[in-house]
């Protein structure tokens, strides 16, 4: 026991670090200091989670910071009560109630604590107050529409990536007890952030791709489904359009400070689903569109990356598909085409391992694929592409043909031949008609989607026969 309150020790440093790091974060909530700055709000959020993990061994400092959020609560729930008379009002409700349930947590927690009655750890109590506060945000946006209200954005500037992604970080370092609880060295274990490997990297990129590969059916459903939501987003798009040089600043800091925050601190303890939901709430945007569900679908891909490798491997996906989307044209999907290509070599490589037949029909085609991407940046016509897509698709149906021979199942071998060659067929009959012109990239989809799955229950079918 004193040994691990020696380590402790070491690693917390003193309640004196909390106070100070609480000060300085409401400190960098200026200019203004206001309550309903949106600065000062995620700012002090990073000073009530310090507090609170200061009040895992001072009581004082668990009912300061649960009596700090009760106020909060107290406050966002009183202005919104009396904007109700608004013609507006209804879209208020979701603050008046969330105010409600994080005074109602408040009070538990502190009435609990000043009987020295068992009690919520004073962590989980904020963190589901702050979880509350920003589903009762999403809310207020979607029923109001402000959200998909282009005149409440403006064109985002050097500053902008730094006040909107800074606090997430902050937060996600707090959310860990970073110096006030942990050293820096276990805050970065307990985060999942090391060094991944080349393989790591590898499905970042890849996670990335197919990310990138979701956006598309996502905006063709927004568009046939909520037409309105559809403009709008896109208007809001070009009206924060900075350039690409703070586009690109942008796209490393939400891959840094979102990841750390939901997939590093939240996830251990939140689970997958819940996180990714609470992730895709801060992308309020897209109001309630499938470019929002994408968005929540992302979550998941990165969390399961947090979970089964480490959050730096998220971070790496979440930055690359970002960048990716910044560059113009087919630049970004040439370069993470061409980054995994070069990744999975390298990986191969490391392993002491050669190319085999398992691994050759998939550098076949992602090569043909990457440089049909190329094609497309240079001539600027995306028919350029279907030369390679076709040397692509043909080189998986050979290898699906050579992993029938050797399995002798016929079926699944025709089945994933077919699959192929209409991807083929279908490649080289777009367009379509008007009318149905999204059926085409679906039924590609499908076709794709198809033969890979043959060709996989082949060849892994044919190792466990070996």
């Amino acid at each position: 026991m004193a040994a691990s309150q020696g380590g402790r020790e070491k690693g917390t440093f003193s309640n004196a670090w909390a106070v100070g790091l609480a000060a300085g974060s409401v400190a960098l909530g200026a200019p203004g200091l206001l309550l309903g700055s949106y600065q000062l709000l995620h700012w002090s959020a990073v000073a009530l989670v310090l507090l609170a993990f200061v009040g895992r061994r001072a009581r004082w400092a668990g009912i300061t910071a649960a009596t700090l959020a009760g106020l909060g609560g107290l406050y966002v729930a009183a202005d919104n009560v009396q904007k109700i008379q608004s013609p507006a009002g209804i879209s208020h409700w979701p603050y008046v109630a969330g105010g409600v349930l994080v005074i109602t947590v408040s009070l538990v927690q502190t009435i609990g604590a000043l009987r020295r009655q068992r009690r919520l750890d004073p962590v989980v109590s904020l963190s589901i107050q702050l979880g509350i506060g920003l589903m009762a945000e999403w809310s207020f946006y979607l029923i109001s529409g402000v959200g998909l209200d282009p005149g409440r954005y403006s064109t985002d500037t050097w500053r902008t990536p730094f006040v909107a992604e800074l606090p997430l970080l902050a937060l996600g370092l707090a959310g860990v007890g970073a110096v006030v609880f942990r050293g820096w060295r276990p805050t970065l274990t307990r985060l999942g952030v090391i060094r991944p490997t080349w393989w790591q990297s590898f499905y970042a990129v890849a996670t990335a791709m197919l990310v990138g590969l979701l956006g598309w059916p996502a905006s063709v459903l927004t568009y046939q489904l909520t037409p309105h939501a559809y403009d709008a987003i896109n208007v809001i798009l070009a009206k924060t359009e900075p350039g690409l040089a703070v586009s690109l600043v942008f796209a490393v800091l939400a891959g840094v400070s979102e990841e750390t925050l939901f997939r590093g601190a939240l996830q251990p303890r939140a689970g997958i689903v819940l996180t990714a939901l609470l992730f895709a709430a801060i992308h309020v945007q897209y109001g309630a569109t499938p470019i929002l569900a994408s968005v929540f679908i992302a979550g998941l891909a990165y969390g399961l990356l947090r979970q089964r490798m480490n959050t730096t491997t998220a971070i790496m996906a979440h930055a690359s598909y970002d960048i990716a989307v910044s560059l113009p044209g087919g630049v970004g999907v040439f370069g993470l085409g061409l980054a995994g290509l070069g990744l999975a070599v390298i990986a191969v490589r490391a392993d002491g391992h050669r190319w085999s037949r398992y691994l050759a029909p998939l550098a076949a085609g992602g090569s043909f694929l990457v440089l049909g991407a190329g094609a497309v940046v240079v001539t600027g016509n995306a028919i350029a592409w279907r030369p390679f897509g076709t040397a692509a698709f043909l080189a998986m149906a050979i290898a699906v043909v050579l992993e029938g021979l050797r399995s002798r199942s016929i079926a699944l071998t025709g089945g994933g031949l077919l699959a192929w060659l209409m991807a083929v067929a279908i490649m080289w009959s777009v367009p379509w008609p008007e009318q149905v012109w999204w059926l085409a990239p679906l039924a590609s989809a499908i076709a794709i989607a198809a033969g890979v799955g043959a060709w996989y229950r082949l060849a892994s079918s044919g190792y466990e026969a070996g």
